[in-house]
């Protein structure tokens, strides 16, 4: 079976390099490896090139007319071939067999249309970091997960226990569908909400990738960009079962509080917005992020981030 891995850039050359090479080094070699730069300037384009000169799987795409994260994303889509498609963001990297392990539950029964992994939380120097890794399994539901057809797809999207990097899609069920760019940093969240449902999902209790947590990436440097999506996301998928239904005002919910907490003692107006949408939608105010997004948000600026910088170093030093 032909893969494609499609890997969307922009100006992270350094990344780029072990991005790629992990691409690259995949024990599965039946592979189309696609590279669309979203207006690099810094040699990323150049690299990319010399790299497709020694190794006829990799090639760099024509310059996308529609640029931004998930217009990129569209963008490599349109552009593949493969009877399968797996994103892989230019600051992460693939263990060498995710490919071959993913692969394996879509050859053995052709109702698998997703397959999906754990994942590692690596450093800007490649460093595991245990205890994050860790949190992030638990947080996102991949710990209580057992391997194999989930029983319940919808509410493992919902949990978010889903990473679209780390994930294998059929492209005969998935490629037609697109990304919608409107949603912010969640029109991944609202993809695999469209194609979930079109067969059977496929857990493989295997940390088999490396999401690189770092000061540059789009999760830290575009929070607003971030929460916005998330919250139109949830709100663009009302569902049907009592039990979903549930599970997703409680996602809106929990995404509020958080948004509360982190603005809090960084950007009021957005504060004061995110904790009178986390008690309109039923929030708790009595949770304990939400007393300490309050006890932030009630003083003053400067002392607020002062004291929200203790609290950061405090929790760093603790792990």
């Amino acid at each position: 079976m032909k893969v494609s891995i499609l890997i969307p850039t922009y100006n992270r050359i350094d990344y780029l390099r072990r991005s790629l090479g992990s691409a690259r080094n995949q024990t599965h070699a039946n592979l189309e490896i696609l590279v669309s730069d979203n207006g690099s300037t810094d040699g990323s384009q150049d690299y990319v090139r010399s790299v497709a000169a020694s190794d006829p799987r990799v090639r760099l795409l024509p310059k996308n007319p529609n640029p931004g994260m998930f217009n990129n994303f569209n963008h490599l889509l349109s552009h593949s071939i493969g009877e399968a498609f797996a994103f892989l963001c230019d600051d992460d990297m693939y263990a060498p067999t995710l490919i071959e392990e993913l692969i394996k539950p879509m050859v053995s029964d052709p109702k698998v249309h997703i397959a999906f992994s754990d994942h590692w939380i690596v450093d800007s120097t490649d460093a595991i970091q245990q205890e994050a890794s860790d949190r992030s399994s638990i947080r996102f539901g991949r710990d209580r997960l057992p391997g194999g057809p989930l029983q319940d797809p919808i509410a493992s999207v919902l949990r978010g226990s889903l990473c679209i990097v780390f994930t294998l899609h059929r492209s005969k069920q998935c490629r037609a569908e697109r990304f919608d760019p409107s949603l912010g940093g969640a029109a991944d969240l609202d993809f695999q909400l469209r194609t979930v449902e079109r067969g059977t999902v496929f857990y493989v209790p295997q940390r088999l990738g490396l999401y690189r947590a770092h000061a540059t990436s789009a999760s830290s440097t575009q929070t607003r960009f971030m929460y916005d999506g998330i919250v139109a996301a949830y709100t663009k998928h009302p569902m049907k079962s009592p039990a979903h239904e549930a599970l997703r005002t409680e996602r809106i919910r929990i995404t509020h509080r958080r948004m509360a907490a982190w603005a809090s003692s960084r950007d009021r107006a957005l504060y004061h917005e995110a904790i009178a949408a986390y008690r309109r939608c039923g929030g708790n105010p009595y949770h304990p992020e939400a007393l300490g997004a309050t006890l932030l948000g009630s003083i003053p600026e400067r002392l607020s981030a002062r004291l929200a910088a203790a609290l950061r170093s405090i929790r760093s030093w603790r792990r």
